[in-house]
């Protein structure tokens, strides 16, 4: 496997992991820790992801006092969005190059990222590991 010719699709996981916008945070919280993930696409009902719910975003309102626990289940994902008019920032595309990929990561501290199909349709298609990106990337070091 060649590094400048490893591309997302090369190394995505194919079995989404997500949360519907309409799921509380404790639904994605137990989600998350069931899967080990730190993220999960929130996506409406064809699939199309609207954006993402992080962990720790999820464990700040835990954090807080007055009964938050509570709250999670209340609280719908979608309250948690993070820009969501920047969902090509927080997603990726099959055609695209590990090494883009890897950087958008790292700008944005994800160790999971979706997979969507294109921009306009934004249909989940996976995910991706930063550590299956640095598998790769140890592999071409080492020989």
């Amino acid at each position: 496997m060649k590094l400048e010719s490893t591309l997302v699709k090369d190394l995505m996981q194919q079995s989404p992991i997500f949360v519907y916008e309409k799921s509380t945070l404790s639904i994605a919280l137990k989600t998350m820790e069931k899967f080990r993930v730190e993220i999960l696409p929130i996506v409406k009902k064809d699939f199309s992801v609207k954006g993402i719910v992080r962990k720790k975003d999820i464990l700040k309102i835990l954090a807080q006092k007055n009964n938050q626990e509570e709250r999670l289940n209340e609280l719908f994902v979608e309250s948690l969005l993070k820009e969501p008019d920047k969902i090509s920032s927080i997603c990726v595309y099959p055609s695209m190059d590990i090494r883009e990929v890897y950087q958008t990561m790292i700008k944005f501290n994800l160790r999971e990222i979706p997979v969507i199909d294109f921009l306009w349709d934004k249909k989940l298609l996976g995910y991706i590991c930063l550590n299956d990106i640095k598998k790769v990337f140890d592999l071409m070091i080492t020989r």
